[in-house]
């Protein structure tokens, strides 16, 4: 009786595991869908007999470790089914890793490629005017305004530096951008350094005051930067466009390089040191080129706003002429279609210095091992 019942249980035994492999087989056929049906059969043929000879092997094993070498097995073959599927074969967990991975990377390239149209998409929509611009830089108006399309010529472009007035205000603007650029961009690094590495009293409160700038409107900014410098007796000019410029532009370089720094890893310097860097060597060999993308992108941000700003240059110009002030004062006579030409070339090169830094960037990133 004794070894009936041994016999018995078994029977029982051997009845669940091969009702595992039936359901293995099942899920293969659904996991194979679409393969090769002959190629499938093979495998799970391949595996079945696999299977049942490591069940031979075990038979006098007690039950619960047939139950769970039948599952790693059940396992081992789901595991291959899916490297298959993913084009490569793989031990049971390296396969279902790969398959994983597969597509993980899908879903990835779906979600970049759909993060790529609505930038794309974006980036027109919202520079459409731009776009308006440019095409009427090749327009040749009938009269003095250039506000409908008359006829195509490229004698815009042609007769570019013909206004005297108009180059001497493209100049002007160009000088006060890249030396507010220069002294904002210096000044907001050095103050954003402090700010993100060391705790000291009134943290809070300068945090407060560079901020300010950049939620006060622009008329009362140029208001009281007119104040002080009348106050002062400063003449205005030149200089206090520059001084109102780098005002205004420290603010951004400060938020966009805190924003930098504070992933910075102070591990880094500290190694240099160890390596016997002086600080100014650790400064400029390890600080200074991983915070470079964040300088250039503050140098171009406050670039674009100071060429680009009309309210506070306005209050604080006197009687020197920025490029938007021509603007402003050509309106009523009527704008040249030079000046159509002159802002294209600004927004060209704008974009242009964006897309070589987020390449250069993108090619950094992919050279790191």
């Amino acid at each position: 009786e004794g070894g009936v019942g041994h016999g018995d249980g078994e029977l029982e035994e051997r009845e669940r595991v091969r009702l595992a492999v039936v359901d293995h087989l099942g899920v293969g056929r659904d996991v194979g869908e679409g393969l090769d049906e002959q190629l499938l059969a093979q495998r799970l043929a391949v595996e079945a007999d696999a299977l049942g000879h490591r069940l031979q092997v075990g038979a006098r094993e007690p039950a619960g470790a047939q139950v769970q070498r039948a599952q790693q097995a059940v396992d081992h073959a789901g595991g291959r089914r899916l490297a298959v599927r993913a084009g490569q074969v793989d031990d049971g967990v390296g396969g279902l890793r790969v398959a994983q991975q597969a597509a993980q990377r899908g879903e990835d390239a779906l979600v970049d490629g759909e993060v790529t149209f609505k930038h794309v998409l974006g980036f027109i929509l919202h520079r459409r005017r731009a776009a308006v611009i440019a095409l009427f830089s090749f327009n040749d108006p009938i009269g003095r305004s250039n506000y409908s399309w008359s006829s195509f010529t490229f004698d815009n472009w042609l007769t570019l530096f013909r206004d005297p007035t108009l180059v001497k205000a493209v100049g002007t603007s160009l000088r006060i951008a890249l030396v507010s650029t220069i002294i904002a961009t210096t000044i907001g690094t050095l103050m954003a350094m402090a700010l993100v590495r060391y705790r000291f009293r009134f943290r809070k409160a300068i945090d407060l005051f560079v901020f300010l700038p950049l939620a006060t409107p622009e008329i009362v900014l140029g208001a009281s930067l007119l104040t002080l410098f009348v106050t002062l007796q400063i003449p205005l000019g030149e200089l206090t466009l520059i001084l109102a410029h780098v005002m205004f532009n420290v603010s951004y370089v400060v938020v966009t390089m805190k924003a930098r720094l504070s992933g910075f890893d102070m591990r880094l310097e500290e190694a240099a040191a160890d390596l016997g860097a002086t600080p100014w060597q650790t400064f400029w060999k390890v600080t200074f080129p991983l915070i470079l993308p964040g300088i250039a992108a503050s140098a171009v941000l406050a670039f674009g706003l100071s060429l680009d700003d009309f309210v506070i240059t306005r209050f604080n110009a006197g009687q020197v002429q920025t490029f938007p002030v021509y603007i402003y004062l050509k309106v009523q006579k009527g704008i040249p279609p030079q000046v159509n030409a002159f802002a294209t070339l600004f927004f060209v090169a704008t974009v242009s210095l964006v897309a070589i830094g987020a390449l250069l960037q993108r090619r950094r990133a992919n050279l790191k091992p």
